[in-house]
């Protein structure tokens, strides 16, 4: 019978049913990398998430053959030395997708509507202020860039709002699958876009949002990032949020978690979330399952 050692702090019910037919489930939430490769190189499948990094020297050392991430991105793993070691990386691919995009169009009305300042005003008994910035989001375009199960997902959300929805992703096969969405390219987008969302993984994307892309952003665009916060080259961000050119940003993820750019807590034009944008105890179930039939589809056929 093969093992399963859990690792990380998951929803255990999805996996029931395979400890019953052909696993044996081994659960240590918190174990350290150490204490894996001490006394659990043998097992057959690790299952962690994204808290947990597996840097080169670990996976140098591993002896367990598959990887499962309870996530839906895989850059707390160093995945060049798994492929060289041969061992097998399984990750979520919508799992969490609901969850993120809610997040991703509830930071949009929280800036449209401003409303973590009128919150600040009204606890100051500062009712009869209505002296800020406030927008309606119908006849706005935004602007997608990665337009994948969350991307897409927060594309029909903007969409009931009555927003135009431009979209950028360098997977041509969506265009003819999102037939009513109009794809353009990323100048373009850049240009006309009065909002912009993030939705591309970390890999082969370092600091792909850059000086020379925020260049070509609309005036007083808004920018809102919930996939991964190495997308974002944040030093000319800071800069353009503090002239002004990008009005405002909700940032869901920073480069060097947890350790946030001190800049950002200066700025009053900016929303910052705790890598929350995925985190429900329903895309915790979610992702469970669909790890879970991974592994069952893997591993019993």
């Amino acid at each position: 019978m093969k093992k399963i050692l859990i690792a990380d702090k998951i929803v255990l019910k999805p996996f029931e049913s395979l400890q019953k037919k052909f696993f044996t489930v081994i659960y240590k939430p918190g174990i350290s990398n150490e204490d894996i490769l001490r006394n659990y190189n043998d097992c057959d499948i690790l299952i962690i998430r994204s808290v947990r990094k597996l840097n080169s020297d670990f996976i140098n050392k591993c002896g367990i053959k598959t990887i499962a991430t309870v996530s839906r991105g895989t850059d707390h793993i160093d995945v060049s030395s798994a492929q060289k070691n041969k061992i097998k990386i399984l990750h979520c691919r919508n799992g969490n997708a609901d969850s993120a995009a809610e997040l991703t169009l509830g930071l949009i009305l929280t800036l449209s509507k401003n409303i973590i300042h009128s919150d600040s005003i009204t606890r100051k008994n500062n009712f009869l202020n209505y002296n800020f910035f406030r927008c309606e989001l119908k006849n706005k375009t935004s602007g997608i860039i990665g337009f994948g199960e969350i991307g897409s997902r927060v594309g029909k959300l903007c969409k009931s709002f009555g927003m135009n929805i431009l979209v950028h992703d360098i997977n041509k096969k969506l265009k003819s699958k999102f037939k009513s969405f109009k794809f353009v390219n990323l100048n373009l987008l850049l240009s006309h876009s009065d909002y912009i969302t993030l939705h591309i993984p970390a890999e082969n994307n370092l600091n792909f949002f850059d000086e020379s892309k925020m260049r070509h952003l609309k005036k007083n665009v808004m920018l809102i990032n919930t996939s991964r916060g190495e997308v974002i080259d944040e030093s000319p961000l800071i800069k353009n949020l503090k002239s002004g050119k990008i009005s405002a940003a909700a940032l869901d993820v920073f480069k060097n978690e947890p350790h946030i750019n001190k800049e950002f807590f200066k700025l009053k034009n900016v929303i910052l979330t705790n890598h929350i944008a995925g985190k429900t105890p329903e895309s915790a179930l979610k992702m469970s399952i669909e790890i879970a039939n991974f592994i069952k589809k893997q591993f019993t056929k």
